[in-house]
């Protein structure tokens, strides 16, 4: 597995050097939007990427709150969830307490003290105090929304929209410009790639080498 800069020359720069097997090529096989978050780059085949889950998430304090506090180092998780998420106080004053509800429902967290970090699969966040204190029943929502249209970059395991996770493997040669957006030909689904002929960033270690290559596995695309 090839941890190269992009834009230097890499030998296995075409599909057939890098797939080994496909399941289907109508299933696991698809044409993707792939976006170059970088400035001008050239994007090799066997380029591991991650798909945008998520657009940046929005932090909304209910109107009448008697609080002025705000929800601070917000990251969404892997398993984060399209929808709505409560932070609800359940008692006010200086020593404020939140329990935090999923969109589907459950509650992820029940007796959050202000200025304390919460950390949870889903997402990860502070409720600060304000200059005039939480009271019971303040309420703060999190809305998180699908992007528009599915796009996937390289992957990032520092991002937190979901491009954390590797889910596809580039299968075309690619020249961008900057931010520029193309559709291009990726394995997304159940196949077998060559292991050397996967390309990381540079500042992946082994450690997330490791995992983003598991996490291909979780979608069936295997290193042989």
């Amino acid at each position: 597995m090839s941890k190269l800069s992009y834009g230097f020359a890499h030998p296995k720069s075409t599909e057939t050097d890098v797939l080994v097997r496909s399941l289907d090529d109508a299933f696991s096989k698809s044409d993707i939007v792939f976006v170059n978050g970088n400035a001008d780059a050239e994007f090799k085949c066997g380029t591991v990427l991650g798909k945008i889950k998520f657009d940046d998430p929005v932090i909304a304090a209910d109107g009448a709150n008697t609080g002025d506090g705000t929800i601070a180092g917000l990251t969404l998780g892997n398993a984060a969830k399209i929808g709505i998420y409560e932070i609800l106080c359940t008692t006010g004053g200086a020593s404020a307490v939140f329990s935090v509800r999923d969109p589907d429902g459950y509650l992820i967290a029940v007796s959050l003290a202000t200025d304390t970090a919460f950390e949870n699969a889903q997402l990860s966040l502070t409720v600060a105090a304000g200059g005039t204190a939480w009271a019971k029943n303040d309420v703060v929502h999190i809305t998180v929304a699908a992007p528009a249209t599915e796009k996937f970059v390289v992957v990032d395991a520092a991002a937190t929209n979901g491009s954390q996770i590797a889910s596809a493997v580039l299968l075309q040669h690619l020249e961008l410009s900057a931010s520029e957006e193309v559709v291009t030909r990726a394995l997304t689904w159940t196949g077998q790639v060559r292991a050397d002929a996967l390309i990381f960033p540079d500042a992946f270690d082994q450690a997330a080498i490791d995992l983003a290559v598991s996490q291909l596995s979780s979608v069936g695309i295997d290193g042989v």
